[in-house]
């Protein structure tokens, strides 16, 4: 079974960890960098499905992540999900303002954030295994 890469931009550790998690029972390949700058190498060198990137991190311009993305024909076909702490509506606003896919809110809960992904992740992914099951 082929493994699908998803790449982080975010400087939250905690954020970073459940997420993680959470993609890797997708069975994502996770990568994550806190730096804006190494983003465009980094999506270059992995190709990833999925690219999450948090909005409120200093020195990202979101706008210029997915115009690169959607240009770029080996990246264009990526998941584009913008991660904040904004509201549903507003988050949906700004993804859609961006070009990206949509977005996830930042939770603490990883129950909330699972049944996130599972919106964006479940018609495109192989089933997943029944939690407990070896992936």
């Amino acid at each position: 079974m082929k493994v699908s890469t998803a790449v982080i931009v975010d400087d939250d550790v905690f954020s970073v960890r459940i997420l993680d998690a959470a993609l890797r029972w997708w069975r994502f390949n996770v990568v994550s960098t806190d730096q804006p700058s190494n983003t465009r190498a980094m999506l270059t060198t992995y190709r990833p499905a999925l690219v999450i990137v948090d909005i409120a991190l200093p020195g990202v311009d979101i706008a210029s992540i997915v115009h690169f993305i959607r240009s770029t024909p080996e990246l264009s076909a990526a998941t584009i999900l913008l991660h904040s702490k904004l509201d549903p509506d507003a988050l949906a606003q700004l993804a859609y303002q961006c070009g990206a896919d949509g977005g996830i809110v930042k939770s603490p809960s990883v129950a909330a954030l699972d049944a996130q992904l599972e919106y964006w992740l479940s018609g495109a992914r192989s089933p997943r295994p029944a939690r407990g099951e070896a992936a």
